[in-house]
Parts: C-alpha cells; structure tokens; sequence
C-alpha cells in the first residue's frame, strides 16, 4: 500500500549521518545546483543553502571542520564566478531583444563590459551585480524576468563569498543551538529535494545530477568503470510541428556506454545542461522545451557514459525550438 505520509519525512535527518557525511553532502549538492542551475530557475536555492552550510560550520567548534569548509567555499564561489557568464548572457540578450537597436540600457545595467564581471576582484563583484539589479530596477516591468535573475544571483554572490571569509574561531556553539541549525540544515536539503524533482516530474535520473547519496553512506567507494572513449558515432536533431517546441534526438551508443546524455548550451560558450538521460537499448529521447521561445537557437551535445561517469561530446549541433 501505497503511503504519502514518506514523502513528507526528511531522511536527510536520519540519525546514521554523521555531522561530516552531512557537511559534505550539502557542499557537494551546493556545487552541483551552482553549476547546473537549470536556466536559473535553481539560482534561488544557492543563497540560504550556503548560509545554512556556514551557521552549522560556525557552530562547530572543531578547527578542521572549519578548515575543510572554508576550502570548500572558495570553490564554490569559484564555481559560481564561471557560471555567472550564462546568467548575464541571458540578461544581456533579453535586453537586446527587447531595446534593440539602442544600447542605453544595456550601458546603464553595466552589461555592455561583461567580461568585467569575470575580471573583477571578488571583493568589487557584489557591487557590479548590484549595480546590475539598481539598472533592471529602474527599467521596470519589460524587464520583471531578468531582475528576478540578477537578485537571485546577487543573493547566491553575497552568501557564498560571506562563507568563503567566514568559519573562523574554535569557540563550539551551545548544543541547543548546534542541533537546530544541523536541523535547518536538514530542512532546506529536503525542500532543495523536492524542488528539483518538482521540475523534473518521472526523471530520476536528475537526482544523481544533484545528489551523491554515496556521500551519506559509510561503505567502500566501488572503483569507477572507465567511460566510453568515443563519442556517439552518429547524432541526429529533428524538430517537430511548428509551435510544438518537440524536437526528437537520435542517437547510438559508442562501445562502453549504456546510458546517452543530452546535453543543451543556451549561447556559444555557455556552460552545458543536462536536458535528458536515457539508459540503453533506447535510442530517442522526445523533448518538449515548454520555456524556450519558438524561434529561439540551442546547441546541443550528445554524451555515452556507464558508471564511470560521460564520455567525450557528440556536436554540438544548433537547432531551432519549433
């Protein structure tokens, strides 16, 4: 029988965790949502995921603890320095296409000099992307979507640079008020949980995207198979009717792999995300792309992998959403 209540238990609280399976656990899951914050639409967990992180290592009063975190924060922060080029890129060009041929307001947002962004010390970043949110602000409604993308990425900017400085000390909180930040912890893991799965309805396997359960487990690490060591030989996109935004990939599988990964770059450059995982004998994966604009551009890449993890890329190849 069938029993909703499940759904509602954190069994990020399950109490065969140790603090430091838990404190690993969520850096790891915090860098995978930085690098993969599906089109922003995860941006909004990066801000208080961080700061729950850095209150349980503050109430620690154990140095390497704190050692090992302020490590890890600096990574993370540089993680979201790289991934921060395809967020300005999409407010860039929703600026462009929606003031074009006029540069004004891209120049009033900061955004006609994005490299920098990347080329700023991170103690000036807060205040460029700031002046990003003060420019979007002022332009107003036309532009409501990109405002919303520039204040989660400064909210996620300020938390995570605030945990690369902080954790400093020996002094070890009260119990009391350790337990009940592990136990925001705990909360904001399982709310993360079910808003990834939220967006990503019956694709189970974007819980391995986001989540390394391993990491909360206490067993011995299986050696890794090695990936595919060639591309898929042969890699085809077919749009579908006009205005269905479908399109259909095809795909086949390289010597090695039992699984194909389809991968989407929303700009030349831009950092790619994994749209779909298919485990083999399939070949097709039907996508239906329900945010994209018809019209609008995508590169695509298409992955073998196994247990080992992705082998190298077929394409990209560009294809308009129908």
């Amino acid at each position: 029988m069938m029993r909703l209540t499940r759904y509602f238990q954190n069994l990020f609280a399950a109490p065969e965790f140790s603090l430091a399976e838990k404190l690993a656990f969520s850096q790891d899951h915090l860098q995978r949502v930085i690098a993969n914050p599906a089109g922003g639409l995860f941006t909004p967990l990066i801000a208080p995921t961080s700061a729950k992180i850095a209150t349980v290592v503050d109430c620690s009063g154990d140095e390497q603890t704190k050692a090992l975190a302020r490590q890890s924060a600096v990574l993370l922060k540089n993680t979201f320095r790289e991934t921060l080029t395809v967020t300005l890129g999409r407010i860039h060009g929703a600026l462009e296409s929606e003031y074009a041929p006029s540069q004004a307001e891209i120049i009033s947002c900061g955004l006609h000099d994005r490299r920098s962004f990347g080329d700023c010390a991170d103690n000036a970043l807060e205040a460029k992307l700031d002046a990003l949110v003060g420019g979007l602000t002022t332009l107003g409604a036309p532009v409501a979507t990109q405002l919303t993308r520039a204040t989660d990425a400064l909210n996620a900017w300020k938390a995570l640079y605030a945990a690369a400085l902080g954790a400093k000390g020996a002094v070890s909180a009260p119990a009391d008020q350790k337990k009940a930040a592990i136990a925001a912890l705990e909360d904001q893991l399982h709310y993360n949980l079910h808003t990834i799965a939220r967006e990503y309805p019956r694709h189970e396997a974007k819980a391995d995207l986001y989540f390394q359960q391993h990491l909360l487990e206490d067993h011995p690490v299986t050696p890794p198979v090695t990936p595919p060591a060639e591309a898929p030989p042969t890699f085809t996109a077919t749009p579908g009717d006009a205005g269905s935004k479908q399109i259909t990939f095809t795909g086949s599988y390289p010597a090695g792999a039992t699984t194909l990964a389809l991968y989407q770059e929303a700009f030349p450059g831009a950092t790619p995300e994994l749209v779909s995982r298919v485990d083999a004998p399939v070949t097709e994966m039907v996508i239906t792309f329900d945010s994209a604009t018809s019209g609008e551009v995508y590169g695509f890449t298409l992955r073998g992998g196994n247990d080992g993890g992705d082998g190298p890329a077929a394409g990209p190849i560009s294809q308009e959403i129908p």
